[in-house]
């Protein structure tokens, strides 16, 4: 039997840094990934394919891990669950600094992203419970990065004294040190509707799931694509690698604020208006991006792109958590976020030609839109729904008995 506390919704604050930890953990390998493949190629001396095996080998574990959540996430002792992901994710970092070989290397790395998709999804499934999810989610956006650009300065002497086996001892560590906070959590989130009643009977908000999930596919594939590709349109342009490299640095800064933005202002104005803001805006820098391109309007076009992606994504998550009146495919959400953004460059790649980088633009416009507009009948059904309803509408305000986070 479930005591109050672990029944009730998510709330207060070691909770909610809990679950941001766990966050963390599932996504800072990305944030690191060039310090680990530059770590990887001085010292296992591979090659760009060799590379590129490692640097997806955890998204294949990740990809699995959230595909697979639905059938547990709501159905364990989240503590629990919070620690056997951390385990995993130490137990393979710290297996990965004695690989005997690359073929090992790599089953340890898709083990590893198997910990850290379990990490994510759970995380975010526990920020859904939390009476304003948005704010959380802008949390667990923002979160990382500020931990990732912590490890941008602590982890290179690292790597020039230990190599690769150092940063993923660094990483390791650092999931040991998380594992402390999960007594934290609750066991359980809010209570969910048993499977064949109420909304989830009528198939209505599987619905609206599967086309919030799509439009979040749609909007990852035209910035993954373009995204993978900035660094190589700034030197077709001609700028210095070091001005490009301190570019992008800068705009990952700005991503932190738009991440930050995002938890301040909450639904203020509701989830729509946000995300059609970043769109507009993100299509408006493409126009920066063609030939012949300034560096300033490089610079400007790379900060807004970072600035309204990380604005964005915690009001798309928001109106995916909103439309799981059951509680269990919001944490699909991940895989459909990292689905995106491992086939926007693939799309991207394979329509290079010798028309430079126009096809890239146009794809990422086209699906920017298409996104937008999956989201706006998905969001006007959510609003009817909870008109209708609003005591009851999945994101809706809880039960006075549970404060605020």
């Amino acid at each position: 039997m479930l005591s109050e506390r672990d029944a009730a919704w998510v709330r207060g604050t070691p909770a909610i840094v809990a679950a941001l930890a766990l966050s963390v953990t599932g996504v800072l390998m990305f944030k690191v990934l060039p310090l680990l493949v530059g770590a990887a190629a001085d010292q296992f001396h591979v090659g760009p394919r060799e590379l590129g095996l490692l640097a997806s080998s955890d998204l294949v574990g990740i990809t699995i891990a959230s595909l697979l959540a639905p059938l547990w996430v709501r159905r364990v002792d989240w503590r629990r669950a919070g620690l056997a992901a951390l385990a995993l994710v130490a137990a393979g970092n710290l297996a990965s600094a004695f690989a005997p070989s690359l073929t090992a290397l790599l089953a340890l790395r898709v083990a590893t992203g198997l910990g850290e998709g379990m990490a994510s999804g759970l995380a975010l499934v526990i920020l859904s419970d939390t009476r304003h999810p948005d704010r959380a989610f802008a949390l667990a956006v923002a979160a990382p990065i500020l931990v990732g650009l912590l490890a941008f300065q602590a982890m290179p002497p690292l790597a020039a004294a230990w190599g690769y086996d150092g940063v993923v001892l660094a990483l390791a560590a650092l999931a040991a040190l998380f594992a402390l906070l999960m007594p934290a959590l609750p066991a359980r989130g809010r209570p969910v509707e048993p499977r064949g009643t109420g909304a989830a009977r009528t198939g209505g908000p599987r619905w609206l799931v599967a086309t919030a999930l799509v439009a979040a596919l749609l909007y990852h594939v035209g910035l993954g694509a373009v995204w993978a590709f900035v660094e190589r349109m700034g030197v077709a342009a001609g700028f210095a690698p070091a001005a490009i490299g301190a570019t992008l640095g800068i705009a990952v800064v700005f991503g932190l604020a738009g991440a930050s933005l995002a938890a301040i202002v909450g639904v203020r104005y509701g989830r729509l208006w946000p995300i059609a803001l970043a769109v507009a805006g993100q299509c408006a820098a493409l126009l920066l991006l063609r030939e012949p391109m300034t560096h300033a309007g490089f610079a400007v076009a790379a900060c807004a792109f970072q600035f309204l992606w990380l604005l964005s994504v915690p009001y798309q998550l928001g109106i995916i958590a909103q439309a799981d009146a059951g509680g269990r495919l919001f944490v699909l959400a991940l895989a459909f976020q990292a689905g995106g953004v491992a086939l926007g460059p693939m799309i991207g790649g394979a329509l290079l030609g010798a028309e430079g980088f126009g096809p890239v633009r146009a794809l990422t416009a086209a699906t920017l839109l298409a996104s937008l507009v999956l989201y706006v009948p998905v969001v006007r059904a959510l609003a009817r729904r909870e008109d209708a309803s609003p005591a009851d509408a999945p994101g809706a305000t809880p039960p006075a008995r549970a404060p605020a986070p």
